[in-house]
């Protein structure tokens, strides 16, 4: 049986956040920082292979986008669990208090701390995290929040990244599907 995360609405496919407005709730994370990490769970500049994973640095094969066949994310609803965990994700948005099925994650592996700093010193030193804090910046230039977010975050970086799956295991749905009321979706929140 899949297990339900919430993610941010994203017309970008969830490559990057699309610095829109997030109507939603003041507590949430895209409510006070204009933008969820989770809007980056597609984006291909975060794709790495299993040798990056782990800490071994095999340079030669970075490049070859057959071999980068792992996605490294972030999904706030999983922000508290503890690692290990693999399972199914079906992941959803809420929008105007209506919840709609957008995609899915077949396997999704929890990142240990280990791997989490090290995909953090690899994007780190690919330029990536820099890429990443400059859309970051333009979300709080667009739509100045009273909150300010300190990114990357070099003390856990489990509040970075906190899953990988692979690349063919990621689907998102060309139509969303709404949750009737009262169905498990519409209770869950982050």
């Amino acid at each position: 049986m899949a297990r339900y995360a919430r993610i941010c609405s994203n017309i970008n496919n969830w490559v990057y956040p699309d610095l829109l407005i997030k109507p939603d709730t003041p507590k949430s994370h895209p409510g006070k920082y204009g933008f969820g990490f989770d809007e980056w769970l597609n984006s291909p500049n975060l794709r790495v292979n299993s040798n990056i994973l782990n800490g071994v640095k095999d340079t030669s094969i970075e490049l070859d986008t057959s071999v980068n066949n792992i996605q490294v994310g972030f999904i706030q609803g999983y922000k508290e669990e503890t690692p290990p965990f693999k399972e199914d994700i079906e992941l959803f948005i809420r929008v105007q208090k209506m919840h709609y099925i957008v995609g899915s994650i077949k396997s999704c592996h929890s990142l240990s701390l280990n791997q989490a700093s090290n995909i953090l010193n690899y994007f780190n030193q690919n330029g990536e995290i820099n890429n990443m804090a400059n859309i970051i910046s333009r979300v709080h230039q667009k739509y100045p929040r009273p909150y300010s977010l300190p990114f990357p975050d070099l003390q856990n970086p489990l509040n970075n990244f906190n899953c990988y799956f692979k690349v063919s295991d990621l689907s998102f749905y060309s139509t969303p599907t709404l949750v009737n009321k009262g169905d498990r979706y519409s209770n869950l929140y982050y």
